[in-house]
This record gives C-alpha cells, sequence and structure tokens, in this order.
C-alpha cells in the first residue's frame, strides 16, 4: 500500500480551510499549512492555529507574494489545496501558485479554490458573474500549464444557510415568516429523505463515532443523554461537539420507560451503543419493550459491534458477555422488530496501537507475545455420510470433501480454500458502514460483517507487516492455548474478559471462520464499494 499523500493546504485558516485541514489530518495524510506572519500574531486565529499544532500538522510561515517562500513549501508536498477567500483578488492571485507548482516541478495535483458552484456551468449575473469568471480563469491557467488537477464543487455550505433558512438579516430560522427566492422549486424531486436515528449510549468509545457518522451523513440524528452524564465534565466536550454538529440531544435513560418512549417515537432508526457490561447489554430489553410500545420503528441496531454473538466459541467470562447479546437478538426476534446486528469485529483503535500487546502504549519494537500460534483455527464442519473437513495448512484452512468408500477415507476434491484470520476496522469506518445500512432494504434482518479484504490478517502476518515498516525483525514469544486459558482464569476483571475475548478472536478465529450465507448475512464492503476504508496498513504508518 502506497504512502498517503502529503499535503498543503492554502488558506487552511479560513471558513472551509479549516475542515479540510482537520480532514486530512484525521485521515492520516501529513498535513502542511501555509500560514501569513500576520495571522499568527492575530489573536482571533491563536484558537484555530494551536488545534493545528495539537493535532501534529506543520505550519508553514509565508504567502502568496513570497515566490522563494511559497516554492519552498511546495518542494515539501505532493498535493496543494488552495482554500483561499473569494474576493476577485484572492482568486485571482493562484496565479501565484501555479507559477509556484509549475517551477517546483512535484506536485502530482492541484485543488484550486472551488468550494461552490461549478464555475463553468453557471448562469450567475453580476457580480456573482466575475467571480465565477475569476475562478474559471484560474481553471484554464492550470489547464495551460498541464498541472493535474481537482475541481471541488461542493454547492452549498450548510453552515452559511441552514441555520436561518437563507433568510437575510436574521440569526435564526424563521418562525413567522420566510421569502422565498423563485418559487421555491429549485431541488431534486426526487431525492429520499433519510431516516431519523437515535443513539442511545451515545456518548460512549463507539457511539461518538456512530453519532458522527450520522450526523455527517444528513440524517436528523438524537442522542439519549442521561442527566448525570449532561453534568459530567469529562464529557463537555463531546456534548458540545454534538450540539455544534447540529445533534439533538434528548435527556433520559432505560430506566425511564415515557422519556424513552418519548425519544423513540421521535425517530425512525434506534441505534444502541450501550457499554460491555453485562447489565448495560441485558438493559436493551427496556429498549425492545419501548419500540414495541412506540409502534414507529422501522430497524433497531442492538449494541454488537464484535464478534458475531450466535457464532463465538468463548470461554468466560467473554461467554456470558456473547451469551447476553445473543439473548437481546432472541428478544427482538420474538417481538418481530426489524433489525440489523452489525459484527464489526476488532477496533483498530483497541489493538493496533500497542499490536495487541498487553501492558504497552506503543507497538513493539523487540518482543511480541502471540495468543496460540498466530494462525486463528477453523472449524470441522460434518453433514450425514459427507464430510467438510478443514485442515490446517499453513495459515490457510483447505476444506476437502471427503468420502467413506469401503471403510476408507477418501478426499474427494478440495472445495476451497478458507482463511480463518482476524478482522481490524478504524473506528471512523465501522461508524460509516453502520450508517450507510440504515436506508439500505439489504440489511433489513440480517447480520451485517465489517470485512474488508484489506483488513483481514493473521497476527503472523500482522507482526510481518508491522517488522516491514520498522525495518527490523522481532523476538516472537507464542503461548499456548492451555497457557492463554490459565492465564484467563487466574486473571481478575476486566483483565479476564479482555483475555478472553482476545483467546476468541486470535485463537479460535471466531471472527472469519464461517461463512456468511446470504440467508443469515452480507458483507459490508461488497455492499458498499464506495466507502474508503482505512487499511491496517495504513493505519500501522502513523506509528512507524
Amino acid at each position: 500500500m502506497a504512502e498517503k499523500s502529503k499535503i498543503l493546504i492554502i488558506g487552511g485558516t479560513g471558513y472551509i480551510g479549516k475542515f479540510i485541514v482537520e480532514a486530512s489530518a484525521n485521515m492520516g495524510h501529513p498535513t502542511f499549512v501555509l500560514v501569513r506572519e500576520s495571522t499568527l500574531s492575530d489573536p482571533s486565529k491563536s484558537s484555530v492555529i494551536d488545534c493545528f499544532k495539537k493535532a501534529g500538522i506543520n505550519i508553514i510561515t509565508g504567502d502568496l507574494h513570497d515566490h522563494e517562500r511559497l516554492i519552498t513549501a511546495i518542494k515539501q508536498v505532493d498535493v496543494v489545496i488552495s482554500a483561499v477567500g473569494v474576493s476577485q483578488t484572492q482568486l485571482a492571485d493562484q496565479v501565484k501558485i501555479i507559477a509556484a507548482i509549475k517551477e517546483a516541478g512535484n506536485i502530482k495535483k492541484f485543488y484550486p479554490s472551488e468550494f461552490g458552484n461549478d464555475v463553468d456551468r453557471s448562469h450567475a449575473v453580476e457580480p456573482a458573474k466575475t467571480l465565477f469568471a475569476t475562478k474559471a480563469q484560474v481553471r484554464r491557467a492550470i489547464e495551460a500549464e498541464n498541472i493535474p488537477y481537482t475541481y471541488i464543487s461542493s454547492n452549498c455550505f450548510a453552515g452559511y444557510l441552514l441555520p436561518t433558512l437563507a433568510q437575510s438579516g436574521v440569526t435564526a430560522p424563521p418562525r413567522d415568516k420566510v421569502v422565498s427566492l423563485g418559487d421555491g422549486n429549485a431541488k431534486d424531486e426526487n431525492m429520499a429523505e433519510k431516516s431519523k436515528i437515535l443513539i442511545i449510549g451515545g456518548t460512549g468509545y463507539i457511539g461518538k463515532f456512530i453519532v458522527e457518522a450520522s450526523a455527517n451523513m444528513g440524517h436528523p440524528t438524537f442522542v439519549l443523554v442521561r442527566e448525570s452524564t449532561l453534568s459530567d465534565p469529562s464529557k463537555s466536550s463531546v456534548i458540545d461537539c454534538f450540539k455544534k454538529a447540529g445533534v439533538n440531544i434528548i435527556t433520559g435513560d432505560l430506566h425511564d420507560h415515557e422519556r424513552l418512549i418519548t425519544a423513540i417515537k421521535q425517530v425512525d432508526v434506534v441505534i444502541s451503543a450501550v457499554g460491555v457490561s453485562q447489565t448495560q447489554l441485558a438493559d436493551q430489553v427496556k429498549i425492545i419493550a419501548a419500540i414495541k410500545e412506540a409502534g414507529n420503528i422501522k430497524k433497531f441496531y442492538p449494541s454488537e459491534f464484535g464478534n458475531d454473538a450466535d457464532r463465538s466459541h468463548a470461554v468466560e467470562p467473554a461467554k456470558t458477555l456473547f451469551a447476553t447479546k445473543a439473548q437481546v437478538r432472541r428478544a427482538i426476534e420474538a417481538e418481530n422488530i426489524p433489525y440489523t446486528y452489525i459484527s464489526s469485529n476488532c477496533f483498530a483503535g483497541y489493538l493496533l496501537p500497542t499490536l495487541a500487546q498487553s501492558g504497552v502504549t506503543a507497538p513493539p519494537r523487540d518482543k511480541v507475545v502471540s495468543l496460540g500460534d498466530g494462525n486463528a483455527k477453523g472449524s470441522i464442519i460434518k453433514g450425514p455420510l459427507v464430510y467438510n473437513i478443514c485442515e490446517k495448512v499453513g495459515p490457510p484452512l483447505v476444506i476437502f470433501e471427503v468420502r467413506t468408500i469401503e471403510g476408507q477415507l477418501l478426499i474427494v476434491r478440495i472445495i476451497k480454500i478458507h482463511y480463518s484470520f482476524t478482522v481490524f476496522n478504524e473506528e471512523h469506518d465501522i461508524a460509516t458502514y453502520t450508517i450507510k445500512t440504515v436506508d439500505d432494504p439489504r440489511t433489513v434482518n440480517k447480520s451485517v460483517y465489517i470485512n474488508p479484504p484489506g483488513n483481514i490478517y493473521s497476527f503472523n502476518e500482522l507482526v510481518s507487516l508491522w517488522e516491514k515498516k520498522i525495518g527490523k525483525t522481532l523476538e516472537k514469544v507464542y503461548l499456548s492455548e492451555d497457557q492463554v486459558l490459565k492465564n484467563i482464569e487466574e486473571s481478575p476483571l476486566p483483565h479476564s474478559l479482555i483475555m478472553s475475548i482476545s483467546h476468541t478472536v486470535f485463537v479460535k478465529g471466531d471472527q472469519t471462520n464461517f461463512e456468511i450465507e446470504p440467508s443469515f448475512g452480507v458483507e459490508a464492503s461488497e455492499l458498499y464499494p464506495d466507502v474508503k476504508y482505512t487499511t491496517v496498513d495504513e493505519y500501522l504508518s502513523r506509528f512507524v
């Protein structure tokens, strides 16, 4: 997998620029921002600059009028994105960027400051006509220099128009009168309304990502929050982020039946992301009862987000955890509530930063401990007279069809080669795939397995990938299954729970030791090939 491009953003402290800088850094790109000296000393920009620095963004001092500094900045990166302001002068000055890119000679793509209408397909009158004409002239200058480019036609900024319903001279949406330009029908009539989503447990670990994805993907998003959470200082920043994103905060909890029903009646879909304690998981029956009484929910997602609870070979205490999840599934099905079960496998953020090593905070540089032999086990699937026997051959499982002929077992044919590995998914991707399923009829009453091909590894393969990245062979210690089980028995909670889950993942291979049959499941990356997920390779590169 190729390294991610280094990106220089010009105008990164401006309105849309800040979002682009944040997205670039969050998606793992080495990110650089060209900032004028006057901006660095501007008190109104200090918080933005501080946020950039905390995110590991590289601040380069310079501006469009200092040609040599501009070239020096450009030579450090692969891609340049301009997000300069909307004045004609600022837009026209982008020819200076074009000249510097041409001279530097290393840029593989340039994004001029567009982020609005397609300027080559505009019917504007003055003064917007001149604005769009200037943008079009910049396009032509880029093309004349044969510089690779992408033009982003992002249409309207929601933050500019929706808070006031595009009404002039006001600061809030209208309550009495609204003024429309034209007859108000200049929209695509074929766009389906997105489902309203209630997330329960939205301030928790995976819940935060689901709330963010729901809001970002345009769903009216509601979060049920306990009063104690609203007054918890450690949760204040999360709540503030939700509010800024337009998320609706509803006060309530699972033990207040009437409030829970009131919340549920406001939405179409309920997603539970409650914690992993047996009590929290079991309490989801209260959500089921409220959904049944409300009578309006078109789909419910119980708190899964891990292994498939119906296909687990766990030992205690994980065994009870998965059994509780399975009981919740049966309760949903008994009430005939439409559902989707999300089997998201491993959270990358839990395991990849340490390569699943206990008691450390960074990936190993000298020694690595493996549970089992580093190649998760398969299973033996028996049928009458004909046996599909899974035998370990290196890392894969080779599935043979075997018949009994004259008292002897004979291999008839190889059915398939099946790998039983671990799947590591970045939390933003888990949330994105989850929300993509909300309005997809293909996922109703199905388990959705998030098994993108770039994220499926045996532990041995994972270690090998890390060794290649750091250019060093690690000492390897293999714990037998018996030793792993002994360690689980002798460890207190919560360590024994973590270890028993790891046993199902790395020793038993419970994430991939079965076939996903159309009768019960679908695979997310096959349903949504448009989702650009973070691969394990890309994720580990952050720690090199």
